[in-house]
């Protein structure tokens, strides 16, 4: 969704981001190297800021104070406000207002929006490519005359909800032809019917799955049924037990065969309506009578999951089983989707943190799909952050990864160093593998500790990698050595490979 944006405003972004991360003045230089431009240029972006922010103010409750002074350059005061200053920049950008207006109009005729908008037709033209672009990653386009939405629908509506939640968070309400308040109470009666208790979060995300699947329905979008879905739904005893499915038809005018499955098999894919032991108990031994591709695959990844990886607890295998067949029902109806079903990218820098983990478990994805031949298993890269996360929960994800070993050189007190490497150990346990050794211990050490510059003369006598802090060990220190550990993890994961 970045990438829509207009250089400015990915500009003005990138700058908000950075003077949010610390209580403190960022100088008009700091700001300029940041972003890679000129003071002046930094300066004319920072005046921008101010304005903008002065318009949010009027704009919404919550103010967002931004000082400036010529010498000390910028300053944001602001607990939580600049996230919804963030988003106000998002709204106010050409590309984003254009593509609310093909999700919810079904398209846009040139001439007749460059007229009510009073913008140039080249500049319509631009946003239009690079929304078609974003759309193709995921196997969808525009078509050529009205630039409505075009591919499997419901891909189109999964991707619908999740630009449309990226966007506004449950901010405000971004569906104007959708009544907010029946959608509020239609999930309202759906917690009410499964004994659920849902947040304001869930609450708010169920009404924009809802509002979305309506926009597309009212615009007579309709899904096409897949024969598989019959082996996940049992549809008689479901709307007899789920009396929301039946209220849901009649209060929207829902009579499409199809259209009521998608919702019966899409919510399969939520970890949370598993909650209800109705819910549960009805969708899970249904797809065990019938044997589903989907229940088999999960058998599947359970029994691989365990020969590869050693014994889930049995306190965890209900837990399991249920999120790795909510990431199967998802890869089973979604393609090329690299987010969860609400936008996130659930783990970064798999290459560079956990490169043999993430090596042992594409291996058993590998398998998977050579044993079973399901194409759900070539959602790989979806696959992936689910079974890292389950990883997660029986085993540090760094448990696979090549063992860093630390020795302090230094002249501090025994119990000084142990508070240092707790420190270190605690501050790095989710991202390395680090051991601390004494000379004695092991012949190479990966990396030495030293609050003694003449140290760094002297570092041939234990390994190439030394580095220097200060004491007490600051903020700064845990940066520098963060990045040495950084360094070292590449070198030795380019060591296996070779």
């Amino acid at each position: 969704m970045f990438r829509l944006l207009n250089s400015t405003n990915q500009q003005l972004l990138t700058i908000l981001e950075l003077i949010s991360e610390n209580k403190r003045w960022y100088t008009t230089k700091e700001i300029g190297l940041h972003i890679n431009v000129t003071e002046r240029t930094a300066q004319r972006y920072i005046h921008q800021i101010r304005d903008l922010t002065v318009a949010f103010n009027d704009y919404s409750t919550k103010n967002v104070m931004i000082y400036f002074e010529k010498y000390r350059g910028i300053y944001l005061e602001s607990d939580s406000g600049y996230i919804e200053l963030k988003n106000y920049i998002f709204e106010q950008d050409e590309t984003i207002q254009l593509l609310k207006h093909l999700i919810v109009e079904d398209g846009v005729i040139i001439d007749q929006y460059v007229v009510d908008r009073y913008i140039s037709v080249n500049s319509v033209k631009s946003s239009l490519k690079k929304i078609k672009v974003l759309f193709e990653l995921y196997d969808l386009t525009l078509s050529r005359q009205t630039y409505a939405i075009i591919g499997n629908e419901k891909q189109i509506r999964l991707i619908i909800y999740i630009m449309m939640w990226t966007l506004y968070k449950g901010m405000k309400w971004p569906f104007e032809t959708i009544n907010e308040h029946i959608m509020y109470q239609t999930v309202d009666l759906f917690s009410e019917t499964n004994h659920l208790t849902f947040s304001v979060i869930q609450r708010k995300q169920l009404a924009y799955v809802l509002s979305t699947n309506l926009i597309r329905l009212r615009k007579k979008h309709f899904i096409e049924m897949e024969e598989d879905w019959r082996n996940y739904v049992n549809m008689d005893v479901l709307l007899e037990k789920l009396s929301f499915l039946k209220n849901l038809m009649q209060e929207f005018n829902i009579y499409s065969e199809s259209e009521v499955y998608f919702y019966a098999v899409v919510s399969q894919i939520k970890t949370k309506f598993y909650e209800s032991s109705i819910f549960k108990d009805e969708i899970l031994s249904y797809h065990k009578r019938q044997q589903s591709d989907v229940y088999l695959a999960t058998q599947e990844f359970m029994e691989l999951f365990q020969k590869t990886f050693g014994k889930i607890p049995t306190d965890l295998l209900d837990r399991f089983f249920i999120t790795s067949f909510c990431a199967h029902m998802f890869s089973r109806l979604f393609k090329r989707v690299h987010v969860d079903v609400d936008g996130h990218y659930v783990i970064n820098e798999l290459n560079d943190r956990y490169p043999v983990l993430k090596r042992k478990m594409l291996e058993m994805i590998h398998q998977l799909y050579k044993d079973t031949g399901n194409d759900l298993f070539l959602m790989e890269d979806f696959l992936l952050q689910k079974y890292i996360l389950l990883f997660s929960s029986v085993k540090p994800l760094t448990y696979y990864e090549a063992e860093i070993t630390i020795y302090l050189d230094t002249d501090l007190p025994y119990f000084v160093i142990r508070d240092i490497e707790e420190r270190i150990r605690h501050r790095y346990k989710y991202d390395y593998h680090i051991v601390f050794k004494t000379l004695n211990e092991t012949k190479r050490i990966d990396l030495v500790l030293t609050n003694i510059p003449n140290t760094l003369e002297e570092m041939n006598r234990y390994s190439p990698h030394v580095q220097l802090f200060d004491y007490p060990i600051k903020e700064r220190d845990l940066i520098d050595i963060g990045k040495k550990l950084q360094l070292l993890v590449q070198e030795k994961s380019e060591m296996i490979q070779l």
